[in-house]
């Protein structure tokens, strides 16, 4: 073979009328087989990662809409522990709490201006869980932007976020790493692959991953994040035509975070590295479960269905204490969460011909049971110490008080969904896609005090129906090049995150409608090891909730409309095989096009930083030493504007450095450095919680 391929494309052209077909069953491992005997693939080799749902039948230069793809090794480089950290790699999303959360708990982003704290999956199942994710059992985490109903189902205004877990291969792979750090951390993990040979059951492997993590802040002393998991996966059927995966994860997490200063004053004038809260009585505890089914059989080279249940459930308590910036005054912010979520999914692919025009057709079926208990803490005793020098605060004031912990009411949601995608190709330059998902939504609220459920107020939730869709045009120049326009929907319920008050009139209004227009280019370079993205994006959301002018503080109505409008670039791969870059800029304005409160017309929309950059790229310059590093910035965002006042999170830019000596076949050392300059900033600015500063990181992993 001459010319630039991917391994898969110069094998199907290799083996094109040979009778064979081929399946990677290691990085650099091949399978040949007859073709009427029909395998799935084990491992899934390509240049860039590829987008892990069976929804997505094309690899990402063909995917019509900005999509960004963090991988495992880009975590391990960086010396990331969390879903966080991850994000941080993606130009375009903000974080909307500090550590351990603010309003909405846990990771809540903003993807191109709009709230993603409700488009949290795990395999492509949505996770409600309000807790900060750890990433020990991370494969890749993957970002697709713009609105997505279509495809995922409620909400997706900006876009989605996938964490994609690690599963058995037939590749034996055994390793772990011990993490000693500033702040006093001390991480250890553990990731071991072992194929096994049992007569009768062929392709069975096993997968076991683990993690123990102790650390503080750098910057506070006072607090700490502790957690440990473990994720054992059992798969069976690998490298055949039918393969059964079961994976279950486990982790807790028992902490003491910080919401620091309240943000009604602006940002303020006090250190707010200090720790405003009380060491006795602020904590944070999860209790997370998942457990999956995922089952596979190919009927032939052109029909494959796919089958996955998921049961999880996560329990989250926390007592957070923030400081009021005038007074000094402490007032404990409490919160309690349980949660049950049982989904299954069914999807059928098919590849087929109709004369020149070849068909990828999707089409799928989703079910789901959604139950949450939600509620509060009641703190015994009170006045709580006030704070008399605000740059002097004690943590160790003795505050000892009975805790209740009780729940206000029970939320039940139950959805179902039906849908289908299809692409069309015409000829080997155009190709034509899209879908429709119809979906189904009933939330129900139950008070716990009277047991009886919200409906005599007249305010009782609906049920929502709605088809949203998606459609693309995708020129492609080369084979590795694509030239798109797309266009997609998505719609928000009043009641998406099941967390709306079901006494208030919100709980009955129809969904929001979102709809976003996207021309972009692809390009893959350097033989299709690098992928490079430019795209231009337009979301409106046309009937955004606001306040009713007519009955203001009490009664929304569907009057408003939304825009956000921007441009994106990227870059991520390998430029050589020693040089690998991930890097991204985004340019977005947003504005409140129309309200019917005349202040807000025109008005800039929250949550919009007008610029943000990213940049990681490392250099292996010998065989055994690797350097790397990046950085972020991220422009200043509006936080609040009222008619008194206007509230800005600050711009930042921070830069990492990594340098990783293999010192054996077997041992490796790895130094992280993270906010090299030590800059005082904030993800957020619902509480006033600056992110770490300087810190330093040293890894030694083993491989075993």
């Amino acid at each position: 073979m001459q010319g630039e391929f991917t391994p898969q494309q110069a094998l199907a052209r290799l083996l094109d009328g040979s009778g064979l077909t081929f399946v990677f069953t290691g990085e650099k491992v091949v399978m040949l087989r007859p073709r009427g005997s029909t395998v799935l693939d084990a491992v899934n080799v390509t240049a860039t990662p590829r987008v892990s749902s069976a929804k997505y039948t094309a690899p990402q230069v063909d995917i019509t809409r900005s999509v960004a793809v963090i991988p495992k090794d880009i975590l391990q480089a960086q010396g990331a522990t969390s879903l966080r950290d991850a994000i941080r790699n993606v130009p375009g999303i903000t974080i909307n709490a500090g550590e351990g959360g603010g309003g909405m708990p846990g990771d809540n982003f903003n993807i191109r201006g709009f709230s993603a704290a409700n488009d949290l999956f795990v395999d492509g199942v949505r996770d409600l869980s309000g807790f900060a994710r750890e990433s020990f059992n991370l494969e890749q985490v993957e970002v697709l932007k713009g609105p997505n109903s279509g495809i995922t189902g409620r909400g997706s205004t900006g876009g989605t976020i996938n964490m994609v877990t690690k599963v058995p291969s037939l590749r034996a792979d055994r390793s772990g790493a011990i993490v000693l750090g500033s702040a006093d951390q001390r991480r250890a993990t553990a990731d071991v692959n072992q194929p096994l040979h049992v007569p009768g059951i062929p392709g069975a492997a096993v997968r076991v991953a683990a993690v123990s993590s102790n650390s503080g802040v750098a910057g506070n002393d006072v607090i700490e994040y502790n957690s440990w998991g473990v994720a054992p996966s059992l798969s069976v059927g690998l490298g055949t035509s039918t393969q059964v995966t079961l994976a279950y994860t486990r982790s807790e997490q028992d902490n003491i975070p910080s919401y620091g200063v309240e943000t009604f004053n602006g940002v303020p004038t006090v250190d707010t590295r200090h720790f405003f809260g009380l060491r006795s009585l602020d904590f944070e505890k999860v209790n997370s479960n998942n457990l999956a089914l995922k089952a596979a059989h190919v009927f032939n080279e052109h029909l494959t269905l796919r089958n996955q249940f998921s049961s999880a459930h996560s329990d989250v308590g926390r007592i957070v204490t923030p400081v009021n910036p005038t007074t000094g005054a402490r007032s404990p912010k409490t919160h309690a969460v349980e949660n049950d979520i049982l989904t299954n999914q069914t999807n059928l692919t098919s590849s087929f011909e109709t004369g020149a025009v070849g068909h990828d057709f999707v089409a799928g079926a989703e079910f789901t049971r959604e139950n949450s208990l939600r509620g509060a803490y009641t703190i015994a005793t009170r006045p709580f110490p006030t704070i008399a020098n605000l740059n002097a605060p004690t943590a160790d004031a003795d505050y000892q008080s009975a805790i209740t912990r009780t729940v206000t009411r029970t939320v039940r949601a139950q959805s179902a969904a039906l849908y289908a995608f299809e692409t069309m190709k015409i000829g080997s330059k155009l190709e034509l896609n899209g879908g429709l998902r119809w979906d189904s939504y009933k939330p129900e609220y139950t008070d716990s005090a009277s047991k009886a459920t919200i409906a005599s107020t007249g305010n009782a939730p609906v049920r929502t129906t709605n088809v949203s869709g998606n459609a693309a045009v995708n020129f492609k120049p080369t084979v590795g090049s694509s030239l798109y326009f797309s266009y997609g929907t998505s719609f928000n319920p009043a009641t998406e995150n099941l967390s709306n008050d079901a006494v208030s009139a919100n709980s009955k209004l129809p969904p929001e409608k979102s709809r976003s227009l996207e021309v972009g280019a692809k390009w893959e370079l350097f033989k299709q090891r690098l992928l490079t993205s430019f795209a231009l994006f337009r979301t409106e959301k046309t009937n955004a909730r606001t306040t009713d002018p007519a009955n203001p503080g009490l009664g929304t109505i569907l009057a408003g409309k939304q825009k956000v409008e921007g441009g994106e670039v990227s870059v991520t791969g390998r430029i050589t095989d020693h040089w690998a870059v991930l890097a991204g800029y985004s340019r977005m304005s947003g504005k409140y096009v129309e309200s019917p409160n005349p202040a807000q017309t025109d008005a800039p929309f929250t949550n919009v930083p007008a610029h943000s950059l990213n940049a990681w790229t490392s250099y292996a310059v010998t065989k055994r030493l690797e350097v790397g590093g990046g950085g972020r910035y991220v422009d200043r965002r509006l936080l609040r504007a009222t008619a008194t006042s206007t509230v800005y999170v600050p711009a930042y830019r921070t830069y990492d450095a990594m340098a990783k000596y293999q010192l054996s076949s077997t041992l490796g050392l790895q130094v992280n450095l993270m906010n090299l300059t030590d800059e005082l900033y904030y993800d957020s600015g619902r509480m006033w919680v600056p992110a770490a500063g300087r810190a330093v990181s040293v890894t030694t992993s083993v491989k075993f």
